[in-house]
């Protein structure tokens, strides 16, 4: 729940000759449930930028949270999403991972080295263009994804059992999907991506 803003101004809006009212600046808003205080833009309505701005942090500390139910294996979760996204989807070139993972190109490929180098990934002639490789997960790499993903399950099922009701618990898988088509995640159900 919010306060109501600290500064704010009104300005008017003319639409085919109706003058309508509205906030049209508020430079910090804070939260009563935690006490931050957060920069707004001032071309947002207020409320849609403060309940915005704390979604925004509530979302990064609870996968922060989940980051960290895992094992101490020593890889970092950006090596650990791609991991996943190579169990998921298939083998991919580089650049298709990259894609995924929303990186560069140079980035990706210091992630495939390291993962590579722990045995944990291999390359392969990609059929399909002489010039790339073909990455795909080792049984290691394979099974390092499926311990990292049952442990960090068994943590979120036991957290929402213990903290939720029912129908908070349909909320948040309802508020998943949102959240991962807004995310961008091509195609999650594709399988065997190459490009």
């Amino acid at each position: 729940m919010l306060t109501k803003p600290q500064e704010w101004s009104w300005g008017f809006v003319v639409d085919g000759g109706n003058i309508d009212s509205y906030t049209v600046y508020m430079t910090r808003a804070e939260s009563l449930d935690t006490g931050r205080t957060t920069d707004i833009p001032g071309d947002i309505p207020p409320a849609v930028s403060a309940e915005v701005s704390a979604f925004r942090d509530d979302v990064t500390t609870f996968f922060r949270r989940l980051r960290s139910e895992r094992r101490d294996h020593k890889l970092t979760p950006t090596q650990l999403q791609a991991l996943g996204h190579l169990e998921r989807h298939g083998p991919m070139t580089a650049i298709a991972l990259a894609r995924r993972e929303q990186v560069t190109p140079q980035s990706i490929a210091r992630t495939i080295a390291h993962l590579e180098g722990e045995g944990m990934l291999t390359r392969g002639p990609d059929p399909d263009d002489a010039r790339a490789s073909l990455i795909s997960l080792t049984d290691a790499g394979r099974e390092r994804v499926r311990d990292d993903r049952v442990l960090r399950s068994r943590w979120l099922a036991d957290l929402l059992e213990r903290e939720c009701t029912p129908h908070e618990r349909e909320v948040l898988f309802l508020a998943g999907r949102i959240m991962r088509g807004l995310g961008g995640d091509p195609d999650p159900g594709e399988r065997g991506a190459r490009q």
